[in-house]
């Protein structure tokens, strides 16, 4: 199982700050916001695994709907960038260290891990 820890005081794992192509995109401007952030996160991660969109569009298309803004630190990965920098997170071995600024507050990575376990009890399931 994946966790998620704040880069402030780990360093060995897998970087999932805006500085990543793993980073959220929607800007976070007060504590008030955290939950809207994450769950367009979220959306923004479905979107793109489920639906098969481009981070930009999902990115954009959820900023609008749910009166989100796109941070200026995001990197904007291309669809074979974000899939690619997924890639990681799928294969990491148990026990792997998702880095961002806010654990242990709710967190993007919170999505990360949840998708990790729903990947493993569905290969599990069908037997992969």
């Amino acid at each position: 199982m994946l966790a998620t820890a704040n880069l402030k005081t780990i360093k060995v794992g897998i970087c999932c700050d805006r500085s990543s192509y793993r980073g959220n995109p929607f800007d976070m401007k007060s504590e008030a916001d955290r939950d809207n952030v994450c769950d367009g996160f979220k959306k923004y991660l479905w979107a793109i695994l489920g639906h098969g969109r481009s981070p930009v569009d999902a990115a954009n298309a959820i900023a609008v709907s749910m009166g989100l803004e796109i941070s200026t630190k995001w990197r904007s990965p291309t669809r074979e960038q974000f899939l690619e920098a997924m890639k990681q997170i799928e294969e990491a071995p148990d026990g792997t260290k998702l880095l961002c600024w806010c654990h242990p507050l709710r967190c993007h990575c919170d999505e990360y891990v949840s998708y990790r376990e729903w990947l493993e009890q569905t290969i599990e399931i069908e037997g992969l």
